[in-house]
């Protein structure tokens, strides 16, 4: 980045955000140029669904990377996707590759509901449904 630090305040408690493995964070500010923030949108038409594509953009190793799975399954909390979650990847958006637009975001511990008699090349996201009721709770 070009080294702007700009105030922020989090949207989920950290207890919430260690047992989802996500944090969601408001800042607030302009670019040094005065220009507004770049921001994702999240989906409000839904989620994902079997056999859409998602982009993963994460930091493994430090490094940023992106990558394009395959949506297995869903079940209105997570999003079960085709390839293993490398380290680096948990926390970061899964973006539709038909909307363009954040349908989860990827949990490498993965969620307890999908991860039970799963093939073990299978990973997990949350569910942006999920991530919004989370956001509910913690309105002030």
């Amino acid at each position: 980045m070009d080294g702007l630090w700009l105030p922020a305040r989090p949207l989920v408690t950290v207890e919430q955000a260690r047992r989802h493995d996500v944090a969601l964070l408001k800042v607030t500010g302009k670019n040094a140029d005065g220009s507004g923030l770049a921001h994702l949108e999240l989906d409000d038409d839904g989620s994902a669904n079997p056999g859409d594509q998602v982009l993963l953009i994460g930091f493994p190793g430090g490094q940023k990377k992106c990558e394009i799975r395959t949506v297995l399954r869903v079940n209105g909390y997570g999003i079960s996707y085709k390839g293993i979650a490398i380290g680096g990847f948990s926390g970061g958006p899964m973006i539709s590759m038909k909307s363009g637009k954040v349908v989860g975001f990827v949990d490498a511990r993965g969620i307890s509901e999908f991860s039970r008699n799963t093939p073990t090349d299978e990973s997990y996201g949350i569910d942006v449904a999920a991530i919004r009721e989370l956001l509910k709770v913690n309105q002030h």
